[in-house]
């Protein structure tokens, strides 16, 4: 089966490498193989994906990422807008797809899809992680006003199929009768431990072992250069006081990328955390995550995972001026929480630690009070527990294989 992909961001390659690799050992069932094309990084590229453009250096994490990044891939390749569009479409037409997918950023994928109907492709167009109107979060009548609806109505002659993560805009999908499915949050399946403490220890070798008797926080401060830079100083002297408190503590980080070893390194020198923090591969991170007893991390996919864990966290986020006057300014973004469990709750489960409250002394308070057992730790935990309710289904990536297989052969 050949599959066209579009995404614009590492997180949204994540999400669909799981997918494509159900697909794959269900099509191998029946003797079938899987050819990958399109845009993404290293994780398609290990499926043997032929890539247009890496995405890597583009991605990032942030509320108008997919728009930044789309600039900075035209930036990059010298075109306009339309030559993008027609060079990217016509890359994977010529590679005869059975399906197209695509992947979360609405913007750059409405564009896609309508192109490659425009070309005169007559193959299916799945949306995975499809498009969702969080403002329906905090509005029970949202979507009664029908422009509330015209996102949706959009995509309604261009994509055969939307398969959406969230319990979120259901009510949108169902008034505009597009053929659907809830399947539940995919990172549910990968969101246990796989290892105990003790092999845990042994695969994390390193410059500071991991004590296996002390209770482990995991620090997640980001997965690319800047953002480091930003977040990492000030989480680590949070951590470096949290150390100072419990004699009993030991925190864990999960390296986004090996080149970021050195400045890692020299922020735990600075603040004589080196013997309390041990650094471990980006490998680690879900186990790091599933083993720690609370964790603070950068918003963004971790918050995914640690919620679907049951694992107690504190957000952080350095959100730069121009993010937040685009933000607010050009895409209307006026939600009061940052923060997936937020969001999806519709109020604050998760401490939000941004802008004034991004300094050390205040992610320690609230880190503090999830360390320890007490009100703070059992109230999120049974949050945690609701919310999982809410955003898990049975076998998602299975749900979505099969389904994708099954449209593709009715064609």
């Amino acid at each position: 089966m050949r599959i066209g992909v579009s995404l614009s961001e590492l997180s949204g390659e994540h999400h669909v490498a799981l997918l494509l690799e159900r697909m794959r050992d269900e099509l191998a069932r029946n003797g079938e193989e899987l050819s990958v094309f399109g845009l993404g990084s290293e994780r398609l590229r290990g499926l043997g994906a032929e890539l247009f453009e890496d995405i890597a250096e583009f991605s990032s994490i942030g509320i108008v990422s997919s728009m930044i990044n789309l600039v900075r891939l035209l930036l990059k390749r010298r075109q306009t807008l339309r030559q993008l569009l027609d060079e990217f479409t016509s890359f994977i037409l010529e590679r005869k797809p059975d399906v197209v997918v695509l992947v979360d950023s609405r913007g750059m994928n409405l564009l896609v899809a309508k192109a490659l109907r425009s070309k005169g492709y007559r193959g299916r167009i799945i949306y995975y992680v499809a498009p969702v109107r969080w403002e329906g979060c905090f509005d029970d009548e949202f979507f009664d006003k029908p422009g509330n609806l015209r996102r949706f109505e959009e995509m309604k002659d261009v994509i055969d199929f939307f398969f959406l993560i969230y319990p979120v805009s259901l009510e949108a999908y169902d008034k505009l009768n597009l053929p659907h499915s809830f399947i539940g949050h995919p990172m549910a399946e990968i969101s246990v431990k796989t290892c105990s403490r003790e092999e845990f220890v042994q695969k994390a070798l390193g410059d500071t072992p991991i004590p296996v008797g002390k209770r482990w926080m995991g620090l997640f401060p980001g997965s690319r250069l800047g953002e480091i830079k930003a977040i990492a100083p000030t989480v680590i002297k949070a951590a470096s006081i949290l150390a100072s408190k419990y004699n009993d503590i030991h925190f864990i980080l999960p390296l986004a990328h090996e080149a970021f070893r050195g400045y890692i390194a020299g922020q735990l020198a600075a603040n004589k955390l080196k013997k309390h923090c041990s650094i471990v591969g980006s490998e680690l991170s879900v186990e790091t995550i599933c083993h720690s007893r609370a964790i603070i991390a950068k918003s963004g996919t971790v918050l995914h995972i640690a919620a679907l864990a049951g694992i107690p966290m504190v957000m952080v986020y350095n959100v730069s001026s121009l993010q937040r006057w685009l933000a607010e300014t050009i895409l209307d973004f006026g939600f009061p929480y940052y923060a997936l469990p937020n969001i999806i709750a519709g109020r604050e489960i998760v401490p939000e630690m941004i802008a004034s409250k991004f300094n050390p002394y205040a992610v320690s308070v609230k880190a503090s009070r999830l360390f320890i057992d007490g009100q703070r730790r059992t109230a999120m935990l049974s949050e945690l527990a609701d919310l999982r309710g809410k955003m898990v289904r049975e076998d998602p990536l299975g749900t979505a294989a099969e389904k994708i297989i099954e449209l593709v052969r009715k064609k």
